[in-house]
């Protein structure tokens, strides 16, 4: 890729929050949603936390597939084209969006 040092420096970081965001989309318990004891009466079902969660999980190997894909691209021809690959991923690790196993 043939950009300034602070545009590489940019697409990196944003590589990277990425990859980190996408860690934080493994596992939600009442505790991680902040739930406290006395809220667990009126809290969703284990069933509903089990169903979330193997949402998330079918999500979470959706995008590190979408983001070794990415990696082994590294870094791309050009500045625009690490911009797209990232942005395609960018909407689907925030809610499953357009990320289809």
């Amino acid at each position: 890729m043939r950009t300034g040092s602070s545009t590489r420096r940019f697409l990196d970081t944003k590589l990277r929050a990425l990859k980190a965001r996408a860690q934080r989309l493994n596992r939600l318990t009442p505790r991680r949603i902040g739930l406290r004891p006395e809220d667990l009466p009126y809290a969703p079902s284990r069933a509903h936390f089990h169903a979330a969660n193997k949402r998330l999980a079918t999500i979470g190997n959706a995008i590190n597939r979408q983001i070794a894909i990415i990696e082994r691209n590294w870094p791309p021809a050009t500045a625009q084209a690490a911009l797209t690959q990232m942005a395609l991923l960018d909407p689907g690790d925030r809610a499953g969006a357009g990320i289809h196993p």
